[in-house]
């Protein structure tokens, strides 16, 4: 059973280990102004991106949700939305129900980057392939764990982060890396 409005909280340290890597990987300029598009939390949970790059980066991010309990900036509707202020960064774990909708408009509205987290499936489906021969991401940053999104079992799915660098040459192919698996402290 999927949850109302498809809301699943990112685990920390799937942001965490994502973002450790990505300083490794690239050398991206200064990011002014960082967007999450679909913050998430509640009365009970952290928005998981402001909250992990806030502590990370000590930087505050602009946050949207569409739904009302969340505590961000905003709730107005991302996708719908014809007047949006450019950002050098879109982050988020986007509903899977409509991720292809996220990004693509993430896509238009950044400035430098976006990076996204999906499941590795995502580079599959005939459905899809045009889009991917012709947006090819920077990296793939596949996460060895499987992540929990309910605090429970994972759902036997592998996930990656996905960082299109918007300022650099188009390109036909994408830098994968695969994350450490670090056992989780307890």
């Amino acid at each position: 059973m999927r949850n109302k409005d498809d809301y699943y909280v990112t685990p920390h340290w799937v942001i965490e280990e994502f973002l450790n890597a990505w300083l490794k990987a690239d050398s991206f300029p200064s990011l002014r102004s960082i967007l999450d598009p679909c913050a998430g939390g509640d009365e009970k949970t952290h928005m998981s991106y402001p909250h992990v790059i806030g502590k990370t980066f000590n930087i505050k991010i602009a946050t949207n949700d569409i739904r009302e309990d969340s505590p961000a900036d905003t709730h107005y509707d991302f996708l719908n939305s014809c007047s949006l202020e450019n950002h050098d960064l879109i982050i988020t774990n986007p509903p899977f129900s409509l991720a292809m909708n996220f990004l693509k408009k993430a896509l238009i509205v950044s400035e430098r980057r976006v990076a996204m987290l999906f499941r590795l499936g995502f580079f599959g489906s005939k459905k899809r392939n045009d889009f991917w021969l012709n947006n090819m991401p920077k990296y793939c940053f596949i996460h060895s764990r499987r992540p929990s999104f309910d605090g429970g079992g994972s759902d036997n799915s592998e996930y990656m982060h996905c960082v299109w660098a918007l300022d650099e040459p188009k390109r036909d192919y994408t830098e994968t890396r695969i994350l450490e698996y670090k056992e989780k402290v307890k």
